[in-house]
């Protein structure tokens, strides 16, 4: 497929924004580290694959030798290293959502359900690390990959989210799409990758995300449908809003509960109630987004909710840095708290 303006001037922005994500990462004792590139890595892949234009895939994530530390120890090797997994990562998982289209599935099939891409991303760029670390430091390149793999998989939902993010590119819009993914990797610094709690608070985060995910997308969906439904623009907002809320905080509540359930904890309602309401700040953003798209259309819809997110995001990192007098961060309690309720088994708060 012949390339336009427009893809140019995506792939600069996708590229701008892989190179903050790589260079706001979170590197760990054991020489691992989060990062949110991969949510950029994903939406390159879904919105170049869908194109036809793997090689934008690739263009957009060799941007990842672009690592500071690297730069500015002249660690040339290692930043050649980088952009070379990054960037045949990118493009490998690019050909996977191609074909996927080739063969007649749909992109709102491979983004929603299909997640081969970020799989597929997730294992080779695994593989080529664990290549570049066996040759660097010795051991079995099975055992090297394997690690990598198994660890930080809460990143692999913000993979899906980035597919996600490049399917509003190719169906809503692009720049909206692009809003989205930005929207996500302020949240993702703020949230996870900034909040001073160690690796096992971290990595054992994905259950809370996938909460917090299903829950926003039920109260936005319900919004949508509430509001599209009852006649009146005042009377259906005001319906969807509530509506979405509601249905929204009781899907979360209610994993919260089935998890204490089968692991056969008492269910505290306070505890339920205090969860509920730390979680309502997303729900409710995601019940506003859905009657915004469904008065003024999918666009709105997203531009609101990725304002929305980025103002809440930039507003708890004022408030942790401005709280310096605390010893404990309130967000690590929060995620301890959450735990507590998901798993019954709580993780200690980290102590600044």
């Amino acid at each position: 497929m012949a390339t336009d303006q427009r893809d140019w001037g995506v792939l600069l922005a996708l590229g701008a924004l892989f190179v903050v994500a790589e260079n706001r990462d979170r590197v760990f004792t054991d020489e691992t580290g989060l990062s949110g590139s991969i949510a950029v890595a994903l939406a390159a892949a879904f919105y170049f694959g869908v194109r036809g234009w793997e090689g934008g895939a690739f263009l957009v994530c060799i941007t990842g030798g672009l690592y500071l530390p690297h730069l500015r120890a002249k660690e040339w090797a290692k930043a050649a290293g980088n952009a070379a997994c990054f960037g045949v990562s990118g493009v490998v998982a690019a050909a996977v959502v191609g074909v996927c289209v080739e063969v007649g599935v749909s992109p709102t099939i491979l983004a929603f359900v299909g997640v081969p891409a970020a799989l597929t991303y997730w294992a080779v760029n695994s593989v080529l690390l664990a290549l570049a670390m066996t040759a660097l430091r010795g051991g079995r390149v099975s055992a090297n990959a394997w690690g990598l793999i198994k660890s930080d998989t809460v990143m692999l939902i913000f993979a899906v989210g980035g597919a996600l993010c490049g399917l509003v590119m190719t169906d809503v819009g692009t720049w909206t799409g692009i809003a989205a993914l930005t929207a996500s990797l302020v949240a993702l610094d703020v949230f996870v990758i900034s909040v001073p709690a160690g690796p096992a608070v971290l990595r054992s985060a994905w259950k809370m995300l996938l909460g917090r995910v299903i829950g926003g997308a039920v109260s936005g969906l319900v919004a949508v449908a509430l509001t599209v439904s009852l006649s009146g623009a005042v009377g259906g907002a005001v319906a969807g809003l509530v509506g979405g809320i509601v249905l929204g905080t009781i899907i979360v509540v209610g994993i919260a509960v089935a998890r204490l359930a089968g692991a056969r904890h008492s269910i505290d309602p306070s505890l339920l109630a205090g969860f509920a309401l730390a979680e309502l700040p997303l729900i409710a953003i995601a019940a506003i987004a859905g009657v915004v798209a469904a008065l003024a259309g999918a666009d709105a819809g997203f531009l609101v909710a990725s304002v929305l997110v980025i103002l809440g995001s930039i507003g708890a990192a004022w408030r942790r840095r401005h709280e310096g007098g605390v010893q404990v961060d309130d967000d690590v309690l929060l995620a301890a708290v959450t735990e507590a309720i998901l798993d019954g088994m709580p993780d200690p708060a980290p102590r600044r």
